[in-house]
């Protein structure tokens, strides 16, 4: 027995031996800036890179040394990007592969990037690349190159040992030397020999560094939206505009109005519904729907603690936390979604991302609902004696009765005096000295006056002005309030997101010949995208938030607390973060979607920060551009890249609805504002990615097969069938709900004879689901509307006379509602009077 287990573990081990032995090696030169006594310097450190076979059937990247702790973070950061980004330029499934990066010495840093991808590249297709040339540059989730640093010296390494031609990246020609000089680095490396080019992307450095041409980008896409797909969006406009002006009739009630720039979001929504621009309307009624939400409970918040104190918000906040349930009712739903084929995939790993960010937000409410309960309980503590008065609850007496005053008090700089009897705070009764302590309590600082009566006869009154805000810890305070804030609208922005959720497992369907992909690819892509996400997250953290929290002085959780409140979208790539490890685990869909958006999120934010260079101001608006021509770059070729995963969907057979309302949304935001063409940019990455996606996963799908209904479920009624009953009904949000969140009503049907009945549910503006329950609610058939006819769905049964039916108008999707018929037929069924019966 021992000695098997020894066979299968030598044979386990030699899976990945072989696979090294079978590698290519394309070996690159890296170039690195280090500094000396003498000074900085670069030099190009010989590294090589091996793509080969992968028998394990699990994404295997590796990194050889031969000292100890020899490759640092960012450099395994830059390998797994160029592993990621090179598997998706390929539309390669990456377990297939066994891909590894070989380097003598110590080195870090993730100026690599790019080469390194240029290298798997070559690796997969065969290439080599040509040993003159070398590159320096981070690489983006989309292939585009990001800025180093160190270049001027890198040039310097890169002409000692030969190399004649140096590409860096966009935007990066010239480069401070010094605090007075800037240098012209296509001019320094001419002096040196050395052709210095600028790329902005992978295609292009895989041109020069190899000579050969990557995959063009398809042509002849279709960008039109399905009609089906189209009226689907209007639909879910409609729905929003309506939510929308909810909350302009809730500001009213507040005697405020909608702030002037989320009215014109509005009123551009409806303009782009004109247009026919179904999914940028869409997109602009939900943004300005959740921030105008979000502004309104910031209003609610400020009016409730000025007027009432504290215990309102309470109930808020407790009011709110009850999004859980419908967050775990939705992840219910998307656990049982299995897609029928390809076309479905896209809208249930959408689903999957926004879903992760609502539960993500939900475990980010509950931390900052823990800070705000804590620092609500310091503030009020600090509350009760800032009065300054010691009361005495002994004498039988009504009022808070004043038995001594603290010196330099609140109290004593109103004139209070021992004796006196406090009767009312803020035109409240005090009835007891504990009964002023708990009004205290609840108030919030501000000056306020005093009635009390004043000794020897207690029958003369006073009013006094006591100023509770003299010692108030203002700081302390503040945090309080900022936490609560977050609080609510946290969970608030959960909500937002879980009907988001359901809208785009909804809308998200599409058209396909192909099958449903192999649950495997499934997850050997999540993994590898939940590695990529990983080290993006690493990457930007490194990058970008340390050495901004280092300058500001701060520790680097508490910055990225006070990030999160100044970045919206790093706010939700923090909470995806939070729910990934819980929501990865839920099925190869959950697993893929939420690592996916992970991965991008991280990608975007670094482009943005880091290789971008943007610049906000206190709110979070962007307001300058470091790179401009970088980002003119980046728009043009995620938007081919888009064009071109679609098209290449579309010839196999899919309609990636899902990437055309992203391809939309994107090319309308590219002409707005600086804080737009980024969104536009990350809009464009995510209709590329879920086309490549498809494509990919295409590798081990079969064709679809069309569903074969059961021989009890009829599409039209027999020619001998007579249309005993028609009835008009619709759901709305007051009807009955599932646990599934999908709406539902209950008619009863009495049948006159035996014989069969065939019942048809219609409607336009949801998929039906049919059920047929006897009346003591066995289960007799049920059914939703397929693919092929997604507006309806006929059951048929045997009933014998004089017997009850249930019939149960339901919906295939959660929160979907809207008119629709139910249709009666039966040779020999009729009803006692001939119509449906409404319990």
């Amino acid at each position: 027995m021992v000695l098997w287990a020894v066979v299968v573990l030598c044979l386990a081990l030699a899976v990945p031996v072989r696979a090294l032995s079978d590698a290519v090696e394309i070996p690159i030169d890296v170039l690195v800036y280090f500094e000396s006594p003498e000074g900085p310097g670069g030099a190009a450190i010989p590294t090589i890179v091996g793509v080969g076979p992968n028998l394990s059937g699990r994404t295997r990247v590796g990194f050889f040394e031969d000292v100890s702790m020899g490759t640092g973070a960012m450099w395994r950061t830059a390998g797994w990007m160029a592993a990621v980004v090179g598997a998706y330029t390929q539309r390669t499934d990456l377990s297939g592969y066994t891909i590894y990066f070989d380097v003598a010495g110590l080195i870090d840093g993730p100026s690599a990037g790019a080469l390194m991808t240029v290298a798997v590249l070559a690796g997969m297709r065969g290439d080599t690349l040509l040993p003159h040339a070398t590159m320096t540059g981070t690489v983006n989730p989309d292939g585009t190159i990001g800025p180093v640093g160190g270049i001027y010296q890198k040039i310097r390494g890169a002409a000692e040992v030969g190399k004649t031609l140096v590409l860096i990246p966009l935007g990066k020609r010239f480069e401070p030397i010094s605090d007075h000089e800037m240098a012209d680095l296509v001019a320094h490396g001419r002096e040196l020999g050395v052709d210095v080019q600028e790329v902005g992307d992978i295609f292009a450095a895989y041109r020069l560094l190899t000579g050969q041409e990557l995959m063009a980008p398809a042509v002849g896409a279709s960008t039109a939206l399905p009609e089906a797909s189209f009226q689907a969006l209007v639909t879910a406009y409609e729905t929003w505009r309506g939510r929308y002006q909810e909350v302009e009739n809730d500001f009213s009630a507040l005697g405020l109005t909608v702030p002037e720039a989320l009215q014109r979001d509005a009123r551009q929504a409806q303009q782009s519904l004109i247009q026919g621009l179904a999914a940028v309307a869409y997109d602009r009624i939900t943004t300005a729907y959740m921030q105008a939400r979000l502004e309104y409970l910031g209003e609610v918040i400020v009016q409730q603690l000025t007027t009432a104190g504290w215990e309102p918000t309470y109930a808020l906040v407790a009011e709110q936390e009850q999004v859980i349930a419908d967050i775990d009712g939705f992840f219910g739903v998307l656990n049982q979604t299995q897609p029928a084929h390809m076309g479905e995939v896209p809208g249930l790993l959408g689903s999957y991302a926004l879903a992760a960010q609502a539960y993500g937000c939900y475990l980010l409410a509950e931390q900052h609902r823990e800070e705000f309960q804590f620092l609500a309980g310091l503030v009020q503590e600090l509350r009760t004696p800032q009065l300054g008065v010691y009361l005495d609850d002994s004498y039988q007496i009504y009022g808070a009765y004043v038995a001594d005053i603290e010196p330099r008090s609140p109290a004593e700089a109103a004139g209070l005096r021992q004796g006196d009897i406090i009767v009312q705070l803020d035109r409240h009764e005090v009835d007891s000295g504990s009964g002023l302590v708990q009004l205290l309590q609840q108030l919030p600082p501000a000056e306020y006056q005093l009635l009390v009566t004043r000794a020897p006869n207690y029958w003369h009154q006073e009013v006094l002005v006591v100023d509770l805000r003299a010692d108030q810890d203002e700081e302390l305070l503040e945090a309080a309030v900022q936490r609560l804030a977050e609080t609510v609208m946290l969970y608030e922005l959960a909500a937002f997101l879980i009907d988001s959720a359901a809208d785009v497992l909804r809308l998200g369907r599409g058209s396909a010949t192909v099958g449903p992909p192999d649950l495997e690819q499934v997850e050997n892509l999540g993994r590898l995208l939940q590695s990529g996400a990983a080290a993006g997250m690493e990457y930007f953290d490194a990058n970008v938030l340390s050495p901004a929290a280092k300058q500001l002085g701060m520790h680097p959780d508490r910055f990225r607390w006070q990030f999160m409140s100044v970045d919206y979208h790093y706010a939700l790539t923090h909470a995806n973060a939070a729910a990934s490890r819980v929501i990865g685990g839920m099925s190869p869909y959950a697993l893929l979607g939420s690592s996916a958006a992970l991965f991008h999120d991280t990608g975007h934010l670094t482009a943005k920060y880091y290789g971008l260079g943007a610049e906000t101001d206190d709110e979070g608006t962007i307001v300058a551009i470091q790179n401009e021509r970088a980002l003119v770059h980046m728009l043009e070729l995620a938007s081919r890249q888009a064009l071109g995963a679609i098209a290449e969907a579309q010839r196999r057979g899919i309609e990636p609805t899902v990437s055309l309302m992203s391809y939309e949304i994107a090319l309308y935001l590219r002409e707005q504002t600086l804080d737009d063409k980024l969104i536009a940019l990350q809009m464009f990455w995510n209709a590329t990615f879920l086309a490549q996606t498809l494509v990919i996963l295409c590798e081990h799908a079969g064709p679809y097969q069309e569903e074969v209904l059961p021989a009890d479920i009829e599409t039209e009624p027999a020619p001998d069938q007579e249309v005993f009953l028609t009835l008009e009904a619709a759901l709305t949000n007051d009807c009955e709900i599932f646990d599934d969140s999908t709406y539902y009503q209950v008619f009863e049907l009495a049948a006159a004879a035996d014989g069969p009945v065939t019942i048809r549910l219609s409607s336009s503006d949801f998929r039906p689901y049919l059920m047929i329950l006897a009346a003591d609610g066995t289960l007799l058939a049920e059914g939703g509307a397929s693919d092929a006819e997604p507006d309806s769905i006929a059951l048929q049964c045997s009933v014998p006379g004089g017997t009850v039916l249930l019939v149960v108008a339901n919906t295939v999707y959660p929160n979907q509602t809207g008119p629709y018929q139910i249709r009666i037929t039966g040779a020999s069924v009729k009803t006692p009077d001939g119509e449906l019966i409404h319990p």
